[in-house]
């Protein structure tokens, strides 16, 4: 096995038996530090990579452990590279071991972005008095300047079959058709990011990677940053009395069960006083797209030094494949399309396994943006469907976007609702006498928002620490309870 040296590292190449032609994995590639850097890694530190061939002949760089194990292996590489060479410093380096952790909350975030639509009706909002209806699609998608010149479901539907089939779906369902559709509009009419300045493309990553999120104002968005930096150091705090811990149960603590977190940084009365937990857990959200940049920017570098081992006959489509998937872009808000995979897979596209594409990034930043849009545009029809207000699905579409895509924004009450929520199932559970299996009432809340709706059945509480439920049937007395919760808001 050929062994390949840097100035920082050594890189081990081990071919397989993969067959000239065929899909599967061409080469391992397995990256350890040479001297300088290993008193500042984990012992036996390796970075393992698959150069893999996919079913068209197109090689990739994909990681052996898991793209999950990437991220803190790549990030701590690239994290340690940069002390070494003097672009971090000491008390950055600190906050980016933070950051690492905050980073791994994302997934358990019910605030993350994971909306789906797999049916025409999803597609849709009836209106309230029975006459007409609406669509959530975005208003330019195909190219189109307002509703008007925008695709239709059928027209969206179609274009979706077309794409699907180009790939080889020989009869794409609907949610295909949905999605594929999407994607061709995409393709055919990406963002022009160019005109956004890189402040305001980090700020619209907020609602690509978030579908709840707080709209704030001029003045609300000063005052957050005070509460930022209180959210900030009670989370210091809190660290630093959990540093005893195993990683099991620290990872548990701070990543699995967050919300308890949330909980306990909003209700301390001293050094500020108490918080409100929506502000908190927007603080939180604005923590996790910091450590999204921490992150990126480790990767980025870590990636740089693998970059010097590949295969010297890749094609420049695959190198350039490469740099898009793990260096930063400023067609996606400086990160590299890796950290944007859990959104993309949740729609169908992942980009360690679609075909090698040959356009620019700004149409994954499109894509995602289409489905940000259609989520806030579906949340609020039904919204004013249920609230008997007609069938107004006007865009929450944040600013930084508005000079690429023209829509109206409306206040958000999304994180306000969540609030609601919470304290309507701290109240139940209390009723009740319902305890989950964590015994922590913290990380209670509602299954519905429409609780008091005398038309439901029933409701469930979640809990978000332990995923435990229970579903309480709707009776007269359990209606009138939740209504006196209603009126007491």
């Amino acid at each position: 096995m050929p062994k390949l040296a840097s100035e920082i590292g050594i890189c081990t190449v081990e071919e397989t038996s993969c067959a000239p032609s065929s899909a599967g994995v061409v080469s391992h590639l397995s990256w350890r530090p040479q001297e300088k850097l290993q008193k500042e890694l984990p012992t036996d530190f390796c970075l393992s990579l698959a150069v893999f061939r996919d079913g068209v002949g197109h090689r990739r760089v994909v990681p052996c452990g898991g793209v999950e194990a990437f991220f803190i292996e790549a990030s701590l590489l690239g994290q340690v590279i940069c002390e070494s060479n003097g672009t971090l410093a000491p008390e950055q380096s600190r906050s980016f071991d933070a950051q690492r952790w905050i980073f791994q909350q994302r997934p358990w975030l019910r605030e993350t972005f994971g909306r789906r639509f797999k049916q025409i009706a999803d597609l849709r909002i009836a209106s309230a008095s029975g006459v007409g209806e609406k669509n959530i699609l975005p208003q330019t998608l195909g190219g189109g300047s307002n509703a008007v010149d925008g695709w239709s479901i059928s027209e969206l539907l179609s274009q979706g079959r077309s794409l699907a089939e180009e790939w080889g779906i020989a009869s794409p369902n609907t949610e295909e058709q949905i999605r594929f559709g999407l994607f061709k509009a995409a393709l055919d009419n990406p963002y022009d990011l160019e005109e956004l300045s890189p402040e305001m493309r980090v700020d619209a990553l907020r609602h690509l990677l978030f579908d709840q999120v707080l709209e704030l104002d001029a003045d609300q968005t000063k005052d957050s940053l005070g509460w930022y930096q209180l959210v900030s150091d009670r989370l210091a705090v809190a660290l630093y009395k959990h540093r005893n811990d195993s990683t099991e149960r620290f990872g548990d603590w701070l990543i699995k069960k967050s919300d308890g977190v949330i909980h306990q940084i909003a209700k301390v009365k001293r050094d500020g006083g108490t918080i409100p937990q929506p502000m908190v857990r927007e603080c939180r959200i604005q923590m996790i797209v910091d450590a999204y940049q921490s992150m990126s920017q480790c990767i980025h570098v870590a990636m740089l030094e693998i970059r010097k081992f590949l295969p010297n006959d890749l094609t420049q489509r695959e190198l350039e494949y490469f740099d898009v998937l793990y260096r930063r872009q400023p067609e996606l808000g400086m990160l590299p399309l890796i950290l944007l995979r859990d959104q993309l897979c949740n729609i169908g596209f992942d980009p360690m396994t679609i075909p090698i594409p040959d356009f620019s990034p700004s149409v994954f930043f499109t894509l995602l943006n289409y489905y940000s849009e259609m989520t806030r545009n579906r949340r609020a029809g039904d919204r004013g469907y249920k609230k008997n207000v007609g069938t107004s699905v006007e865009s929450l579409k944040p600013n930084s976007l508005a000079n690429i895509s023209a829509t109206t924004s409306t206040p958000s009450h999304i994180a306000e609702v969540n609030e609601e929520l919470h304290v309507a199932a701290q109240n139940l559970s209390d009723y009740l006498g319902w305890i989950c299996s964590c015994n922590d009432s913290t990380g209670h809340y509602l299954s519905n928002d429409e609780y008091n709706d005398h038309t439901l059945i029933s409701v469930d509480i979640l809990c978000q620490n332990c995923a435990c439920h229970e579903t309480v049937d709707i009776t007269p007395e359990i209606q009138s309870f939740l209504h006196s919760q209603a009126d007491v808001k």
